[in-house]
């Protein structure tokens, strides 16, 4: 919604007709956003409920936010969907439920305009008593934005009112990782459990079935380069991209689009886990190519939807048995007594299918077909500009069900819960569904139960990256991560990793001389962002600032040696920024205003 124009407030008006203005502003704007196209509707994709707080029974509560306060609600969230980096928007809307809650307790009415300092303190206290400390310091962080947004845009009458969220929760930072085995960390996933799926992976495609299939090359991606589960499920049947680098060697990664915020980019794939790459993606995408053609066919248009199916029936008007009208939607049974009862189960479109013979002419079956494509067809994820015909991960129905029959004329989007149930923590014995572990043998009460999550690999790749001395820049680039310091909550590596660390560098002695810089010491240069001069040199990552006390008379540039290991340095960061580092262009700013100095 670039093209969109922001709400200005005017400095002359009192707050509350800012807060109008603001309403009646976003009220109009039109969108073509699903979720927020009904603006009186107390539920907005089922996602945003504008129900007001209950402290017992908040999920269940069905009474509206009061009116006063319940449309200025409404444009604080369409404006935070329409130029908000994140995706939902849940944890705003449960603060300002609570907002209300106690602007009428307090004041007596819903007026946002009216916040003060008892009011904010008093949201602070019942967030702090309702929710565990990690949700809570995010809420009030949350509460403390929204007061903000009300001050920049002169909505509250206290325009000096500068309240700070009392709540602080900092994350604990421990070093009790795993063992030299990669086991006993939380966060890690359990190796012998990845290792197994690794063996099923790896056998042909006919000893398959299509659910052990599709877990185990979403497995098998998601171990590839650290990925979420939901960038998975998003990426193009078109995701695979080869380029040389800056030294000629022919490069693989996948084309994809990463949550909260990142955007777009390409996961470039280690050389060893190419072919395992390579094969996850053919067979997710053998698996999706009848769900996208069909996708193909509808997109076309319902005219030519229905001439291109089943070419061979002259008569569209003729009507059918329950037998055709079963074989139509690609149900085939030995037992012709059958047929009946297996069309009583099936839906399309929301509505159940008659099974009495001559229901249906073809003509009206195609369009019942037709139909049940979903409502936000053809984009498969609008935001990511996917339409369901280029969807990897696009299943018909029931098509990973051993039970059901495939519905080959219905297509849908796989859930992260779909995938999640087939490698989690297995159910009991009598129920029906059991996991990818269970199917092959190796959850037994006598052995050691399997599991894995969805976000656990990811862990796994950034810890080892860490530990093979990844850049931090780059490690947050690999992993479609926005910010840098998010690093930190991924690095697992142990005490006997951080002792080895401290062990292996040098201890100075006080009143002992720096070491001169030596060539041998860098021969091998992992990026430009290295400082020398005649007293020594020193690694730093991009990410980092050029050091302001580094003492530019004292370079040593004039010398032949240091000129060597200058211009080395120099030409690295220049070919890091042109391979699309933008945080080395700072650095061969720094190294061009050395070079100019010496000339």
């Amino acid at each position: 919604m670039s093209n969109v124009i922001s709400f200005k407030p005017d400095g002359k008006n009192p707050a509350i007709n800012n807060v109008i203005s603001y309403v009646a502003y976003y009220r109009s704007l039109i969108s073509d956003n699903e979720i927020i196209k009904d603006w009186n509707a107390l539920s907005w994709g089922g996602i945003y409920r504008f129900t007001r707080f209950d402290s017992c029974d908040n999920r269940n509560c069905n009474k509206p936010l009061n009116e006063n306060f319940i449309d200025f609600a409404k444009a604080y969230i369409k404006c935070s969907i329409l130029f908000g980096k994140r995706k939902e928007h849940t944890k705003a809307l449960r603060v300002l439920k609570v907002l209300e809650f106690v602007l009428l307790d307090l004041v007596g009415n819903a007026n946002v305009n009216e916040c003060n300092h008892m009011v904010l303190d008093k949201c602070a206290s019942i967030i702090y008593e309702k929710y565990t400390k990690s949700v809570s310091a995010n809420a009030c962080k949350e509460l403390e934005k929204i007061i903000n947004f009300l001050k920049s845009n002169r909505m509250i009458d206290l325009p000096h009112l500068d309240w700070v969220s009392p709540l602080r929760f900092k994350a604990r930072k421990s070093w009790d990782g795993y063992d030299k085995n990669l086991k006993g960390h939380s966060k890690l996933p359990d190796i012998e459990s990845i290792l197994v799926i690794a063996r099923i992976f790896a056998k042909k495609d006919e000893e398959l079935s299509q659910r052990d299939m599709f877990t185990t090359s979403v497995v098998a991606l998601l171990c590839c380069a650290p990925s979420r589960i939901s960038e998975i499920m998003a990426l193009p049947s078109d995701c695979e991209i080869f380029e040389n680098d800056s030294r000629g060697i022919r490069r693989y990664g996948l084309r994809f689009f990463s949550g909260k915020g990142y955007a777009g980019d390409i996961k470039w794939i280690p050389t060893e886990m190419i072919p395992v790459a390579q094969n996850a993606v053919r067979r997710l995408r053998m698996l999706s190519k009848n769900a996208r053609e069909l996708a193909i066919k509808m997109e076309e248009g319902y005219e030519k939807f229905q001439s291109q199916i089943l070419l061979s029936v002259i008569d569209e008007n003729k009507y059918l048995t329950a037998k055709e009208v079963c074989e139509f939607l690609g149900f085939y049974r030995e037992i012709s007594n059958d047929y009946r009862r297996k069309i009583k189960g099936i839906t399309l479109n929301g509505n159940v299918i008659k099974h009495q013979d001559y229901s249906y002419n073809l003509k009206e079956l195609k369009r019942l077909v037709y139909d049940s494509k979903p409502k936000d067809f053809p984009w498969f994820d609008r935001e990511k500009n996917i339409k369901y015909s280029n969807a990897l991960c696009l299943l018909n129905r029931f098509q990973l069900n051993e039970i059901n029959d495939t519905y080959n004329f219905v297509f849908e989007k796989p859930t992260v819960c779909l995938f999640s149930a087939d490698i989690a923590k297995s159910g009991d014995s009598d129920k029906r569904f059991i996991n990818i572990f269970e199917r092959y043998g190796f959850n037994k009460k006598e052995v050691k139960e399997f599991k894995i999550n969805s976000h656990q690999p990811r862990h796994l790749l950034n810890t080892l990256a860490l530990i093979a001395g990844m850049d931090g820049f780059d490690l947050a680039r690999w992993s479609g991560r926005q910010c840098i310091a998010q690093n930190r909550y991924y690095d697992h590596r142990n005490h006997a990793h951080m002792l080895s660390l401290m062990r292996g560098r040098e201890i100075k002695v006080e009143n002992e001389k720096p070491p001169e810089a030596r060539l041998d010491d860098l021969n091998i240069l992992k990026n430009g962002a290295v400082l020398v001069s005649e007293h020594g040199y020193c690694r730093h990552a991009y990410a980092s600032e050029p050091c302001a006390f580094y003492p530019e008379k004292e370079s040593g540039i004039n010398e032949e040696r240091f000129s060597r290991i200058h211009r080395r340095i120099r030409e690295k960061a220049i070919s890091d920024r042109e391979e699309g580092h933008e945080s080395a262009r700072k650095w061969c700013e720094f190294h061009e205003r050395i070079k100019i100095k010496e000339l």
